[in-house]
């Protein structure tokens, strides 16, 4: 077990080296909505000059918008790169609380879609002192509308909880398995022209990451949404 966590964590630490600008094209979304919105999945395609991968990833940006088959600039960032991320360059924005939470969240929900809605707009609230411009009225009554009606208080709530009470270990083991889309177009108005969102998956895929994180707390003791799209 030891020997399999080191192979793990080297990997994950080769690819938060380094961040890389890529082609980035929303190909779908799963089908699942809430709040008259799209949440996870959305489905990514990254072209870069090593060739062509498909992501299945969830949005942390609501008040930004794009629509299938929209193609546009970003860079696939990690842990190492986070100050390159959408949230991660504002200084005054808690972004390592936010991108943490975020990732233990999207492991949860990924691997039972029926906290998908809840989970999503769960983590769409962790970004919401992030941005640099001001959010309209509308747009924070529209999702403050969505946590209510889909009980996502309850998962920002244990989300918060298991940040205070996990140990470094427990944290870096979402951090590191990371990775976050980044437009390069990442700050405009608010609103609907406000340019490409943020998305976010994990790798290893969640179902992994859990088992993995199961053995390592025994080891220590203890995606635009209007008109359907994210």
């Amino acid at each position: 077990m030891i020997k399999r966590i080191t192979i793990v964590a080297a990997l994950l630490l080769a690819l938060g080296a380094c961040a890389f600008a890529d082609s980035i094209t929303l190909t779908g979304v799963g089908g699942n909505n809430a709040a008259g919105v799209y949440v996870y999945p959305y489905y990514l395609t990254v072209n870069s000059t090593s060739g062509s991968t498909s992501y299945s990833v969830a949005c942390d940006s609501y008040f930004n918008t794009v629509s299938v088959p929209e193609t546009w600039t970003g860079t696939a960032n990690t842990w190492a790169t986070l100050s390159q991320t959408m949230f991660g360059s504002n200084t005054s924005f808690d972004a390592v609380k936010a991108y943490t939470e975020a990732a233990y969240l999207f492991a949860k929900y990924a691997t039972n879609p029926s906290t998908a809605a809840a989970a999503n707009f769960a983590v769409w609230s962790l970004f919401v002192g992030g941005y640099t411009s001001t959010p309209s009225s509308s747009e924070l009554a529209a999702l403050q509308s969505g946590i209510t009606s889909t009980g996502a208080n309850a998962l920002l709530a244990d989300a918060n909880s298991w940040y205070a009470s996990a140990s470094a270990s427990q944290k870096a083991m979402y951090q590191q398995s990371l990775l976050i889309f980044t437009p390069d177009a990442k700050w405009g108005a608010m609103g609907s022209t406000a340019g490409p969102q943020e998305y976010i998956t994990m790798v290893p895929e969640p179902g992994s990451l859990l088992l993995f994180g199961m053995g390592l707390v025994a080891g220590f003791g203890a995606l635009k949404r209007r008109a359907g799209f994210c």
